[in-house]
């Protein structure tokens, strides 16, 4: 019983640890490992790579970035990509998808739990 709690720990504590269900969100936010929908495209955030955003409670000369791996599926496209903050990237040959809001905010140094974050994406058609 001890090692399993200890697994749990471990598991929630790793950024690349998926909990989540493998539900579409309902409120236009993901969590890691749970399916959003934008526009024709199903994005699923695996895992968080860097969050390094400066929080409300300091005083920083750069806001830092999120970025994040993410599944992005669409009809005749599938692939796993890296995702910026504010900068979209080109997905098939149908526009480009951006990581738009990333919550909670920073509110101290501390490490966010990754049960926490919640992500939402943008798609924009080309032309």
């Amino acid at each position: 019983m001890k090692h399993a709690a200890f697994f749990v720990a471990l598991c929630l504590g790793l950024a690349g640890c998926v909990t989540a269900d493998a539900r579409p969100s309902a409120d236009g936010y993901a969590q890691l490992g749970q399916p959003a929908r934008s526009g024709p495209f199903t994005v699923t955030p695996l895992r968080v790579i860097e969050d390094s955003r400066c929080p409300r409670s300091v005083t920083c000369v750069w806001a830092g970035q999120v970025r994040i791996e993410a599944r992005i599926a669409g009809p005749g496209f599938s692939q796993t990509s890296e995702l910026t903050l504010g900068k979209p990237v080109g997905v098939g040959r149908s526009g480009s998808l951006g990581l738009t809001q990333v919550l909670p905010d920073r509110a101290t140094p501390a490490a966010l739990p990754v049960r926490r974050y919640r992500f939402a994406f943008t798609f924009y058609p080309e032309g």
